[in-house]
């Protein structure tokens, strides 16, 4: 271990808070854009606002997962990623941890997410007229979330921070007036 055990558990926090905003993410996703009828009535409401809220949506996902599954290090700077949790917390030959993260690794390549990132995301690379990766594969992203809390789940456990590994559920429940439902049921009663 290169830090604290202290700072550690503030990355690994972090890392916690990254996978909790994923999940909201994916929940508004799913609240708002998931149904034809939703869809309807966004467009009815404000067609050019929502399709670019998803679509801001739909990079925000992408770009987090992107950034989790980063090396532990690019160009001497640290990643708050799974690879730098495993390498901090001196997991990196731990080889359940190392298979799932490979796993994630080879879902994430082989799925064309790390294409997208690396062409549209994170660069204008100028030989991509345009790199579609619609429509946005919820089974995927749902998938990965559930890889990831796993991988989280192992490194705590493997570091002796938790007693036994635990799975988390995606289920996100947002307080009843500010939530993709509670948007919908507004903007229905406007129609």
């Amino acid at each position: 271990m290169n830090q604290s055990k202290q700072e550690l558990k503030r990355d690994l926090v972090r890392v916690k808070e990254k996978l909790t905003h994923l999940n909201s993410d994916l929940t508004l996703y799913n609240q708002l854009f998931s149904d034809r009828e939703n869809v309807q009535v966004l467009n009815s409401s404000g067609a050019l606002v929502f399709h670019r809220f998803q679509q801001c949506l739909i990079d925000s996902i992408y770009m987090s997962i992107s950034r989790l599954l980063d090396p532990a290090k690019t160009m001497g700077s640290k990643n708050l990623s799974f690879a730098y949790l495993a390498s901090e917390f001196g997991l990196q030959g731990d080889t359940e941890v190392a298979e799932e993260i490979g796993l994630a690794i080879t879902q994430y390549q082989d799925s064309k997410l790390k294409d997208y990132r690396n062409k549209v995301l994170s660069h204008n690379d100028h030989k991509t007229e345009k790199l579609d990766f619609y429509p946005f594969n919820i089974v995927l992203i749902t998938e990965l979330l559930h890889r990831f809390w796993k991988i989280v789940s192992l490194i705590e456990f493997k570091a002796g921070l938790v007693k036994e590994n635990y799975t988390m559920s995606l289920e996100v429940i947002f307080p009843g007036d500010i939530c993709g439902e509670a948007l919908l049921c507004k903007l229905r009663e406007r129609i």
